[in-house]
């Protein structure tokens, strides 16, 4: 190994670079869609409702066919959650699951431990959410229609498939 070569890994190995791969980022963008829009469907009044149906008036002036439902699970606030979700990746840090070893993405203000959140990271989870929400932004709202113990995992794993995260994705709290 040349002089530059260990420079290098002397220095990587001092800052404690943590390093993620294409997998990481994809697991980091589902758990990160996921976990967002629970905490914005959580952060919801559960006695808001929203007309859904049809709004049309009849001969007589009488709106028929509206059903009140609750606000906090309904499409049109999941849609709205999906506007943004993405930038919240800037809140997010990669980090070294103590136990696995393994490159995980966590938000900054629920784990102690120390991370990577340079430009170029968070920048790639950003477009990983993005592509993530191309591929099932459809299935994320059908699948936020109900509650569920754990939303991650249900979804990230049971409802899109092991062939998404294949074995990147562990599911943490720090």
């Amino acid at each position: 190994m040349n002089l530059c070569a260990q420079i290098a890994l002397i220095i990587a190995l001092a800052k404690g670079t943590v390093s993620a791969s294409a997998s990481n980022i994809e697991c980091g963008a589902c758990t990160l869609v996921m976990s967002e829009l629970e905490s914005g469907i959580a952060g919801v009044d559960k006695d808001k409702k929203i007309g859904v149906g049809s709004f049309r008036i009849d001969s007589h002036g009488n709106q028929g066919g509206l059903n009140q439902i609750p606000y906090a699970r309904s499409e049109t606030h999941i849609h709205e959650l999906l506007e943004n979700v993405c930038e919240k990746s800037q809140q997010y840090s990669l980090v070294v699951h103590p136990t696995t070893g393994k490159a995980v993405f966590v938000r900054k203000d629920s784990t102690h431990l120390p991370g990577e959140n340079d430009r170029s990271t968070l920048a790639r989870l950003n477009n990983a959410c993005s592509d993530f929400l191309d591929d099932y932004e459809e299935e994320v709202i059908k699948f936020l229609a109900t509650e569920h113990e754990d939303s991650v995992r249900d979804f990230c794993y049971s409802q899109i498939g092991k062939a998404y995260v294949a074995t990147s994705c562990a599911v943490i709290m720090l």
